[in-house]
């Protein structure tokens, strides 16, 4: 009271406690919108990361069984990690070969397979260990492997390596046509 007069205190604007609760608040809410929008960014790498080595798996894989199917006879060295084989090629009839690279990080193909110093082409890369093995069966329903020059079914199986230890596996059974 100044001399008689009662003065009234204005209820308008906020006290310094409730600014302080609303910048704790908008602080909490934009926390977690950065750390939605990092999942997301992650998310979507992770995703495009992966599409790229399942496309590089479904394309080894289609080519190797197609050459497989085309199959006239395995050839004796044949392995595991290696298959060498004669089939037809534009009416040619040609001795090839697919293996695992030596270093063990690739899948390499040649096109005319010979004795002296084959040439061959990469496949697919960035396999995972044990990224590729071949089984050879004498049929269908076998649970014995076979030696490879008998085999009339061959399992192709393939391993690659994505990002954030991702292993993508692709298995085939092939059947050779011409065998």
């Amino acid at each position: 009271k100044i001399s008689g007069v009662r003065m009234k205190h204005s209820k308008k604007g906020f006290t310094i406690i409730e600014v302080v609760v609303s910048l704790v608040l908008i602080g909490i809410m934009a926390l977690f919108l950065g750390l939605g929008f990092h999942n997301m960014v992650r998310g979507y790498l992770f995703a495009r990361d992966n599409e790229v080595i399942t496309q590089k798996g479904q394309i080894a894989m289609s080519r190797i069984a197609q050459e497989l199917k085309n199959i006239t006879l395995v050839s004796s060295p044949s392995t595991p990690t290696s298959i060498t084989f004669y089939s037809y090629k534009n009416d040619v009839k040609s001795k090839r070969s697919i293996r695992l690279s030596d270093d063990g990080k690739e899948i390499q193909i040649t096109e005319s397979y010979s004795e002296e110093a084959p040439v061959y082409y990469p496949l697919t890369d960035q396999l995972a260990p044990n990224g590729f093995t071949l089984e050879y069966y004498a049929n269908y329903n076998d649970t014995t492997q076979c030696y490879p020059p008998s085999a009339r079914i061959i399992i192709v199986k393939l391993r690659l390596a994505g990002p954030d230890n991702y292993i993508l596996e692709l298995i085939d059974r092939v059947a050779p046509r011409n065998i």
